[in-house]
């Protein structure tokens, strides 16, 4: 399938022949994340300019590596779920987001002030708009139901190391956890996805 179907999307070259290693990566525009923190620095760390431009790294595979990286259509799908009901995935990963904070933050919260990260009490969503910032978008190459996963990676404010990250599965969040359960493909195949496989 043609790249051209995913705007911006470009194929990466690392090392060289014959351990070349490719990818699809580029940007995709999100403005339903804009008034978040800006997490374009390496590793999702904070950037100079407060508040997201919108433009986040997209990138197709997550942690799996195929020698001919490819658009499938349940990529295809996926990708236009997450620009059409962008304001929906948002609603979904901001409660999920609410309800696992509110389980860890009484576990952890001494600890990680005393090493100078922020964990202040949040009640509501719209309170993370000061703590994360979304960094990249992985089209995993797993599916189910004619739909790719996406992993939804994030910097945040109380774990600066670890960051961030949530399974998505259209609508539905699968795992909510660091940064690495956006790109881990386990995490996907556990629940109930089926890996691409590519010829």
């Amino acid at each position: 399938m043609s790249l051209s179907l995913i705007p911006g999307l470009k194929l990466v070259r690392f090392g060289e022949a014959p351990n070349e290693l490719l990818s699809l990566e580029g940007e995709v525009e999100l403005v339903a994340w804009k008034e978040f923190q800006n997490r374009s620095g390496p590793y999702a760390s904070s950037s100079q300019q407060e508040n997201s431009t919108g433009l986040f790294k997209i990138d197709v595979g997550g942690d799996m590596v195929v020698e001919t990286p490819t658009i499938t259509p349940e990529h295809l799908a996926a990708y236009e779920h997450l620009l059409a009901d962008q304001e929906k995935v948002r609603s979904s990963i901001l409660a999920s987001i609410l309800n696992w904070y509110s389980e860890l933050r009484p576990r952890v919260f001494r600890e990680v002030e005393e090493i100078g990260w922020s964990m202040p009490e949040v009640h509501q969503t719209h309170d993370f708009r000061r703590l994360i910032g979304l960094s990249s978008i992985h089209l995993m190459n797993v599916h189910r139901d004619g739909m790719a996963y996406v992993g939804y990676e994030f910097g945040c404010s109380w774990d600066e190391e670890h960051g961030l990250g949530l399974m998505m599965h259209g609508d539905r969040v699968v795992d909510t956890g660091h940064a690495d359960s956006s790109f881990l493909t386990w995490v996907a195949e556990r629940d109930g996805g089926t890996v691409m496989t590519f010829d």
